[in-house]
């Protein structure tokens, strides 16, 4: 299982994340030619994340071609660094307990929670 993220070189960078796309791509590769399946972690909602990246996603998964593909939502976890940085008024979803990864719970930049929801699914 690889956690990438994003495809998306721009958004890897504002998150830290020192595996760019080409990177990742090969990666895919070397385990296919291994007979090793491949399984990508990717986030929705990442910092400054746009349409323009988010529609992106499938075409980026279309050439990496994992063989399974888990999107995820970034939820404010306070084990981690990025769930530590969300201020208390971007976070869209205040019930704990529907917090699953597969809805958005932090309000994006860019997007209303209406217009992230979908996007899990890509």
């Amino acid at each position: 299982m690889m956690g990438i993220e994003s495809f998306d070189d721009d958004v890897l960078k504002k998150v830290n994340k020192a595996n760019p796309g080409g990177i990742t791509r090969e990666a895919i590769s070397l385990l296919r030619r291994n007979g090793i399946l491949s399984v990508i972690n990717g986030i929705h909602g990442l910092r400054d994340e746009s349409w323009q990246t988010i529609l992106k996603t499938p075409l980026d998964l279309r050439r990496a071609g994992p063989d399974f593909h888990n999107a995820l939502h970034l939820t404010p976890l306070s084990w981690t660094k990025d769930g530590r940085s969300v201020h208390f008024d971007q976070i869209i979803q205040m019930d704990q307990s529907l917090w699953d990864f597969r809805k958005p719970v932090i309000q994006s930049s860019q997007m209303s929670p209406f217009q992230q929801a979908p996007w899990p699914s890509s």
